[in-house]
């Protein structure tokens, strides 16, 4: 006596399993290629402020940097605003988790 699963059985499980490993995969791309989109100026600086601005440095999945321009321009910024204080500046470093990314169209976006 053989024991045997019918073929159709297979195809469906295996579609089934299949499918829902990609339906919980975020896409992994670059969300801010802008100069615009990955340095904000949240408060800019005046005469009683220092103010405050962001700087999104993406990477890919392996650490790897999206595009070079973000760093450069982050510490291009950090620089600048450095060099225009009397006081210095204050850089604080956000990492989000793996549930988030950097699109500035998610809905639970923790960024701004």
């Amino acid at each position: 006596m053989t024991n045997s699963v019918p073929r159709g059985l297979v195809a469906v499980t295996s579609l089934l399993i299949i499918g829902s490993l990609f339906s919980g995969c975020v896409s992994n791309r670059l969300y801010n290629p802008s100069r615009e989109q990955y340095l904000v100026s949240v408060s800019p600086p005046s005469e009683d402020t220092v103010g405050v601005d962001l700087a999104i440095i993406e990477f890919d999945e392996f650490g790897m940097l999206w595009t070079p321009e973000q760093l450069e321009a982050a510490v291009s910024l950090i620089s600048e605003r450095n060099a225009a204080s009397d006081r210095g500046v204050i850089v604080v470093t956000y990492t989000h988790g793996w549930m988030n990314n950097a699109n500035p169209g998610r809905e639970e976006n923790d960024l701004t």
